[in-house]
């Protein structure tokens, strides 16, 4: 799949939820610690993966592309545009080369 780098032109913010202080009540807060942040670039699902997933349980779910390098991994959480996401799954593409994307489904923020 060939990937336009000039849509590169939204900043995912990377991190988990850690426990932090507490509130009036007494119950702990959690609090959305950022480990990194890089550019990312949306892609459009087609209408064959979109058909594809109707029979799973990941639909509804957005498509980001990223370059290949960061340690991302399934338990971190994404804030993109003002929105958090969970992270489904990913697509690492490990070929040796400067145009190398990791391609990330990311689904709105759900509780774990």
């Amino acid at each position: 799949m060939a990937i336009n780098v000039s849509l590169f032109n939204d900043r995912a913010e990377f991190g988990t939820y850690e426990v932090g202080d507490y509130d009036d009540n007494g119950n702990q807060i959690q609090v959305f610690n950022t480990k990194f942040t890089i550019w990312c670039g949306k892609q459009n699902q087609s209408l064959n993966q979109q058909y594809a997933l109707l029979g799973s349980n990941i639909t509804d779910t957005l498509l980001i592309a990223v370059r290949h390098g960061q340690s991302i991994d399934r338990g971190m959480v994404v804030q993109l545009n003002g929105k958090l996401y969970n992270i489904i799954n990913i697509s690492v593409d490990n070929r040796i080369g400067l145009d190398v994307y990791d391609l990330i489904t990311l689904r709105e923020y759900v509780k774990l």
